[in-house]
């Protein structure tokens, strides 16, 4: 399927074919889950610790946080999957999505944040002409 041509009658440089367009949809949706996903963890992060809260809530929180540990090592290994140099990856950036993901101790959620401004940085590269053609 061809392009609509652009403004000088050539093919646009600006707009994806439409299987990068899916493509483009599905990593910034994926991206803005993944930051959601991040916040309220940090949330609930912040709610354990700071809040003097009653047992129970603490229960329910620390609940909370062992699912979303579910969500954040499932993207840690995919991830690690997809990474072309997966010793470098471990290295360098790996750890610390690996040290946020663990379950058991909701203050490790903070080494998540290194994650989090690479992911706003990324989301942010993505421009409204870029989003508006994507969605289309």
């Amino acid at each position: 399927m061809a392009q609509p041509p652009d403004e000088f009658g050539g093919q646009s440089k600006d707009q994806a074919s439409p299987g990068e367009s899916s493509t483009m949809v599905a990593r910034a949706t994926y991206q803005i889950f993944m930051v959601l996903v991040t916040l309220l963890a940090l949330a609930i992060t912040a709610l354990y610790y700071i809040l003097p809260l009653p047992d129970t809530i603490r229960e329910v929180l620390y609940i909370l946080d062992s699912l979303i540990s579910v969500i954040l090592l499932f993207d840690f290994f995919a991830h690690l999957l997809g990474a072309r140099q997966r010793r470098r990856y471990l290295i360098w950036q790996a750890w610390f999505d690996l040290l946020g993901a663990l379950p058991g101790l909701p203050a490790l959620r903070l080494a998540r944040i290194p994650n989090l401004i690479v992911m706003l940085r990324d989301l942010q590269d993505t421009t409204p002409l870029e989003a508006r053609q994507a969605a289309r």
